[in-house]
């Protein structure tokens, strides 16, 4: 079943006036999930999900709560009600709790449901037709290749190598980032932008490369993802790096209230774009005499908050460079390195493209990523993962 902005604006009224409470908060959630299962060149399977929720949240003081709700009959909006109530009554004051956004805020108009997607079917994948940007023929042969290629990877001795991160582990590697720039644990000396005294933090201290420029572009028409902020607000764009020049951190109202500073209306995680170069992937492998080409990073795991240290793997095709050209697979390193380092030796930059962020694709979270050609890129070790 399909939601109109009028349908959930009439679900909304309805538990708003239901609802007794200092202040009533609704959000509303759901879709279409659908895919189309493969095997031996066969259709196996074709699936779609319907889903949508209500998720209310009742404040009285200092107290709040939250319950959900899949059906919207009156009954049930009535039942979340009563418990979201009743868990905020037994709730211990959080001193850290805002009141609700006042006024109504102006949001950026986003058209993030477009025709061309929405109609996209079974009939549409089972012949591999294109949407918009997605080239779905392209990648089922450069993954079909890669699998090829990977046969009989050869061990290489760890060490310092010269890596080409294809955008997907790039985007990885940039989500590792997502902590530092916010401002509580910066000003709480307790991250990688904390500054010498407790209190200060980097921002205007260049701490990252010429080439590295990182952005929230909200309302950016690739990305087309919502406008709506934390706690509420009304998004707008925000520089957090330039030129590797730390120009922003994110304060939530709480934070910046303590801290007698302006709140940031925009996540770091919204809309989220590195800008690129024009270098492609098959350029920067001529350009490098030795080195690595990596598809992907999984199974990351942080280290060291203070220096952005992480831990983890490489994993669906690593490959060797050699004087320009790719020698052949490897077998799979774990490694120990971080933005702080890499984000520093960055040699060359692809074009930025729409990349997901996480290990897998159950949850929102893309990006604008660029390739990128890291210098002295720490490997240590040999990682049975395949």
């Amino acid at each position: 079943m399909s939601f109109s902005r009028e349908d959930v604006k009439a679900i909304t009224d309805r538990i708003l006036n239901m609802a007794k409470a200092d202040g009533v908060e609704v959000r509303f959630s759901g879709g279409e999930r659908s895919a189309t299962r493969y095997a031996n060149s066969t259709i196996t399977a074709n699936l779609v999900e319907h889903d949508q929720e209500a998720a209310i949240t009742v404040y009285y003081g200092q107290k709040a709560a939250t319950t959900s709700t899949h059906q919207f009959d009156d009954a049930s909006l009535k039942s979340a009600i009563e418990q979201a109530q009743e868990l905020a009554k037994r709730r211990p004051d959080n001193p850290e709790l805002m009141p609700l956004v006042k006024p109504p805020q102006d949001y950026l108009p986003i058209e993030g449901a477009l025709p061309a997607a929405v109609s996209f079917g079974p009939a549409e994948r089972a012949r591999l037709k294109d949407i918009s940007k997605i080239d779905a023929a392209a990648l089922t042969e450069v993954a079909a290749d890669k699998a090829l290629k990977s046969r009989k990877p050869k061990a290489l001795e760890p060490g310092n190598y010269t890596v080409i991160l294809e955008s997907r582990p790039a985007a990885r590697f940039l989500s590792l980032m997502m902590f530092a720039l916010n401002a509580r644990p910066a000003e709480e000396g307790r991250s990688f932008m904390s500054g010498k005294e407790r209190g200060d933090t980097k921002i205007g201290q260049k701490v990252f490369g010429d080439n590295v420029t990182i952005r929230s572009d909200v309302a950016n028409d690739v990305l087309r993802q919502t406008p709506v902020g934390p706690e509420g607000l009304a998004s707008r764009p925000v520089t957090w790096v330039e030129k590797g020049v730390v120009k922003n951190l994110f304060y939530d109202r709480y934070w910046a209230k303590k801290q007698n500073k302006p709140f940031t209306p925009t996540s770091p995680n919204q809309s989220l774009v590195m800008d690129g170069g024009d270098a492609t992937v098959e350029q920067m492998i001529k350009s490098t005499k030795r080195g690595l080409l990596v598809s992907f990073f999984w199974y990351i795991r942080p280290v060291d908050q203070m220096t952005l240290l992480n831990t983890g793997m490489t994993r669906d095709g690593l490959f060797l460079i050699e004087n320009g050209e790719i020698a052949g697979p490897v077998q799979n390193f774990r490694w120990n390195d971080g933005p702080a380092r890499g984000f520093n030796n960055i040699s060359m930059l692809g074009r930025s493209v729409p990349m997901h962020v996480g290990e897998a694709y159950d949850f929102p979270g893309t990006a604008l990523v660029p390739a990128m050609k890291i210098e002295d890129f720490r490997m240590t070790s040999i990682s049975p993962a395949v």
